[in-house]
């Protein structure tokens, strides 16, 4: 393992493996052969004005809409600062990478068991849950600096990041006509990167001045968004009952 000391002399290796992977990844994806489709008759800027406009449109749409939106933007930033926060709390440059490894086989393992998850908790308070616990955990990272405690929030944090988000874009779907489904699900995720997008200023500014400021501000940040845009059982229980997501034994969400 490469030392704290050796790291700038390491990162030349990283972009090389990056390289290697993507040339790796390219040869696979141009021996695949192109689907038959229908192409769009709309441009990309209606097919987003649209999309927005359907989100706008339906109550249910926009209480989903911006429940994701909001709660996947802040603990999008659990990604920026695991790095510094672990290294903060004394773990070596070289297990960050690892961690981040385990960012995906943890959440892999908790989407497999989400039936599991639904059963113990029920939807609604499974969402608020996976939002709320991530602004504590953000919270209490500003405040407790003890490795033991800062790896395990980190994953939490990201674990509950990757759950909810395949249960609002399954409850979103149920919503939308088929033909319109891609284009409601980018404008989704467009907006979560404009929320995304103004925070980064503020964000790295407060982070410039104390590690510290920017984990209280995204945990209280996080805890409002959490209450505000709560879409508990009121919500899940006007979902049409064949529309309501139930789990399967393969651990997705379907249809009944």
């Amino acid at each position: 393992m490469a030392t704290l000391g050796r790291y700038p002399e390491r990162i030349p290796v990283t972009f090389l493996a990056s390289a290697v992977s993507a040339a790796l990844a390219a040869i696979v994806f141009l021996s695949l052969a192109e689907p038959a489709r229908v192409k769009p008759k709309e441009g990309f800027i209606r097919m987003g004005v649209n999309g927005l406009r359907t989100l706008l449109a339906r109550g249910a749409l926009r209480a989903y809409a911006t429940n994701a939106v909001t709660i996947s933007a802040v603990t999008f930033f659990a990604f920026w600062f695991y790095q510094p926060v672990c290294q903060h709390a004394g773990l070596s440059v070289a297990y960050l990478g690892l961690i981040g490894a385990g960012f995906n086989l943890f959440a892999t393992i908790l989407l497999g068991q989400l039936p599991l998850l639904e059963r113990a908790f029920g939807l609604g308070r499974l969402l608020f849950l996976s939002a709320l616990v991530p602004g504590l955990l953000f919270l209490s990272l500003g405040a407790v600096h003890r490795l033991v405690f800062v790896v395990p929030a980190f994953f939490v944090i990201v674990g509950c990041k990757m759950v909810r988000m395949p249960i609002l874009n399954d409850f979103i779907n149920h919503h939308i006509e088929s033909e319109n489904r891609a284009t409601v699900i980018s404008s989704v995720s467009l907006l979560e990167r404009s929320v995304a997008l103004l925070m980064y200023p503020v964000v790295g500014r407060l982070a410039d001045v104390s590690l510290d400021a920017a984990l209280f501000f995204l945990g209280g940040l996080c805890v409002v968004f959490a209450v505000i845009t709560h879409v508990g059982s009121p919500h899940i229980e006007r979902m049409p009952a064949a529309s309501r997501p139930t789990p399967t034994s393969g651990g997705g969400m379907a249809v009944e």
